[in-house]
């Protein structure tokens, strides 16, 4: 019974009785069974947002001067935090009595990212007197009583901005579900359908992401609208690409891992890597890239055992 994993060569060689040696012959003997399959390790897309500090505040305009502001008066109290740190849909935070036109939410790191960020998901909570970003919320009937159901003409698609100082904030572009998630979702005082925003140009090396938008429901009276600047948020997600960002005409180095017996080897087998990188067998990422873009594909981890697959996303400016 084989006791050793994968191949090992036997040299053989004959005698008899008279001294005479026959050719050496070479037998190759493998054992294909046991070991473990590969399991790679590193390179996935991940939430940076656990990581950061959540924000929440409300401005007199998109292009005015923010104030933090979160809502104390519930039972317990929840600050920001409950957005990034954890899963539940019950638990939430608003920016309920902002006297103000704008709301916004969103994740602010200490040291810029080094992963590139390429989409935003946004659970909500919605309100039937508000509670997300638009002019305001009211039903099918317009009543905007208990259990409306949210309709488009109630929603304006809130604007994606990102920081590298911390302080300056730059809009960015973006595609979204938004408008088709949350039109005819009900405003029954629970967290909503996720909307993602994916970003045009995943973004690394910034030190804040936010979404702002103008309005956020009639909170507190549907007449005159007191509280408009009125977002309550369940969860905020903020997902990279998988792999650091690499700069053009700089060397990159990333080495893929994973568990398992025996020897494993990787390789590409979908996609492409930027110009100028390559992979080796022994999960080695690098090269030095020449051109910039997004590029995605597969990586493969294999031994006698098994294989995995991986999607990657690379990101190069």
């Amino acid at each position: 019974m084989p006791i050793f994993i994968g191949s090992n060569v036997i040299r053989v060689v004959a005698h008899d009785a008279y001294g005479n040696n026959s050719t050496v012959a070479t037998l190759t003997v493998t054992n294909s069974s046991g070991g473990t399959a590969p399991v790679i390790t590193n390179g996935t897309a991940s939430d940076l947002a656990p990581g950061g500090t959540a924000i929440m505040g409300y401005a007199s305009s998109l292009t005015g001067t923010p104030t933090s502001y979160t809502n104390f008066a519930k039972s317990p109290p929840e600050t920001p935090a409950v957005i990034n740190g954890g899963t539940s849909t019950y638990a939430y935070a608003d920016t309920y009595g902002a006297q103000a036109t704008d709301a916004y939410v969103g994740i602010t790191w200490g040291t810029a990212t080094t992963q590139a960020i390429s989409s935003i998901n946004l659970t909500m909570y919605l309100f039937v007197d508000g509670g997300w970003f638009g002019p305001k919320n009211v039903n099918a009937n317009g009543t905007g009583s208990t259990g409306g159901n949210i309709v488009a003409t109630s929603l304006t698609v809130p604007t994606l901005q990102v920081t590298t100082d911390g302080t300056t904030w730059s809009t960015v572009s973006e595609t979204d579900n938004y408008l088709s998630q949350l039109t005819g979702a009900p405003a029954n005082g629970s967290a909503g359908p996720v909307v993602t925003f994916n970003l045009t140009t995943p973004q690394t090396g910034i030190k804040g992401v936010r979404l702002i938008g103008t309005g956020g429901g009639t909170a507190a009276n549907f007449n005159t609208g007191l509280y408009p600047g009125f977002i309550g948020v369940s969860q905020l997600k903020t997902n990279t690409s998988g792999l650091p960002a690499g700069t053009v005409g700089s060397a990159y180095h990333f080495t893929y891992t994973a568990t398992g017996t025996p020897t494993i080897t990787f390789s590409k087998t979908a996609g492409s890597w930027p110009t100028g990188l390559s992979l080796a067998s022994s999960g080695a990422l690098s090269g030095t890239p020449s051109v910039a873009g997004t590029f995605t594909g597969t990586v493969t981890a294999a031994n006698s055992a098994g294989s995995a697959s991986q999607n990657f996303s690379i990101v190069t400016h």
